[in-house]
């Protein structure tokens, strides 16, 4: 249950954020797209590119290895709103992400 909604977060989440960031990753961005040579994983070239901020790369890359893999990409969205870090987002948590990504939230474009 958990990584369905580690992916259904982080496809929205990231797809605003790019969205917002500029003409160029106007479309569903999920991490096949930011995976641009189609490596398997985002290195922080790939990741500048759309997001310039090394901070939530460094903190999202839990095996030091400089690169991203698929469940490190979406681990790092989903404990972005599990603030309590329980492993589920409870309704308050939900609502966070709801609000960030809705009508003039943080990710409202």
């Amino acid at each position: 249950m958990k990584r369905n909604w580690i992916h259904a977060i982080g496809g929205t989440l990231v797809a605003f954020s790019l969205l917002g960031a500029g003409g160029a990753f106007a479309q569903e961005n999920d991490f096949n797209d930011w995976d641009s040579d189609g490596s398997g994983t985002i290195d922080f070239e790939e990741w500048d590119a759309g997001f310039d901020d090394e901070g939530v790369f460094d903190s999202w890359d839990a095996n030091d290895d400089n690169m991203l893999d698929d469940n490190e990409y979406g681990e790092g969205i989903y404990n972005t709103y599990d603030q309590d870090e329980s492993g589920d987002l409870s309704e308050d948590e939900y609502g966070d992400f709801n609000d960030d990504a809705g009508d003039e939230g943080f990710w409202d474009v």
